[in-house]
């Protein structure tokens, strides 16, 4: 599956056959999403959010939101599911850890740091990677310890994804509009060209990346790792900007589909693979939806209406609306 974040709001997305989809999850305390992760064991959504200065965690239908860590500044996190362990960037230029529900928290790295942004993992191997405003990409054991500058660029490498398994890292320099490929030690790089790249989140799923770029409209691509040009597609034409919420499921036909929450209601967007890319079919119109989770069992959709607050369900046939 693949998250999105928009300031308030939380969306996901199945990618396993991505023909589809995406369902919004309606959680109460997010002022400004900066970073999500998927726990898929108890199938819990943690976020990190920078102007409530808290992390939270939720179900993916919004059920037992708990705020977990208070009076942080969290830019970007990752979770170390193995080991139950939240790892996050600081605005306070520190990388810090905790427990998965809270406890024990603890500052791994410090003055060094010049404003870090995205956060990865590398669990098999014990590593964090980051990326840094200043420019650079920069790599430590889980502990914090062995700090070793990987990259230094003259863009601005703001998202990152790994593949330990082929022994690749991944980041968008959107200042060079480049998606740049190098080996675990920021060695051996490849640059494929994108043009009017405006990278805000990047996720990297089999033999694709998929990015959400911000340049003159919200969308996310997706493009294949082997191209050596950066030809890509568009998956999902965002409508609006910020968008409100996205979620992914499968129908009860096996269809596999995304779910989009905006102003105008809630949208479902068909990732057609016969090239009829990001078509929006109107599921709930004429309310302003904050959040969206899809029920694929009973082809449920559940959000909530922004203007009253009330949480709301609607098959997806647009019938039996209720609260």
């Amino acid at each position: 599956m693949i998250f999105l974040a928009s300031n308030k709001f939380l969306r996901y997305a199945n990618l396993s056959d991505f023909d589809g989809h995406t369902t919004a999850i309606p959680v109460v305390n997010a002022t400004a999403i900066t970073g999500i992760d998927y726990d898929p064991q108890e199938e819990y959504i943690y976020w990190a959010d920078r102007k409530a200065a808290i992390i939270s965690k939720a179900k993916l239908n919004g059920t037992d939101e708990t705020i977990l860590i208070s009076d942080v500044r969290p830019v970007s996190l990752a979770l170390d599911v193995e080991s139950q362990m939240i790892y996050w960037t600081d605005i306070n230029n520190t990388i810090r850890r905790s427990k998965m529900n809270g406890s024990n928290e603890e500052t791994l790295i410090g003055s060094i740091l010049k404003n870090p942004d995205s956060i990865v993992l590398d669990t098999p191997n014990g590593q964090m990677y980051w990326t840094e405003t200043t420019p650079r990409i920069q790599r430590a054991n889980l502990n914090g310890t062995d700090i070793k500058e990987l990259v230094t660029s003259t863009g601005t490498p703001l998202v990152m994804a790994l593949n330990p398994l082929k022994g690749r890292m991944y980041w968008a320099d959107g200042g060079n509009s480049h998606i740049v490929s190098s080996d675990m030690d920021g060695q051996n790089s490849h640059k494929m060209f994108m043009k009017d790249l405006d990278p805000v989140a990047m996720a990297l799923y089999g033999n694709y990346i998929y990015l959400m770029n911000e340049y003159h409209e919200a969308k996310i691509i997706r493009f294949d790792i082997s191209s050596s040009n950066g030809d890509s597609e568009t998956v999902i034409k965002l409508p609006t900007w910020p968008f409100y919420g996205i979620t992914s499921g499968t129908t009860t036909e096996g269809k596999d589909v995304v779910l989009l929450s905006e102003k105008r209601g809630i949208r479902e967007i068909d990732v057609d693979r016969d090239g009829d890319l990001g078509r929006m079919i109107d599921l709930v119109s004429n309310i302003e939806t904050t959040g969206v989770v899809f029920h694929s069992k009973d082809d449920r959709i559940y959000f909530m209406n922004r203007n009253n607050g009330d949480i709301m369900t609607v098959f997806r046939n647009n019938s039996g609306k209720s609260r």
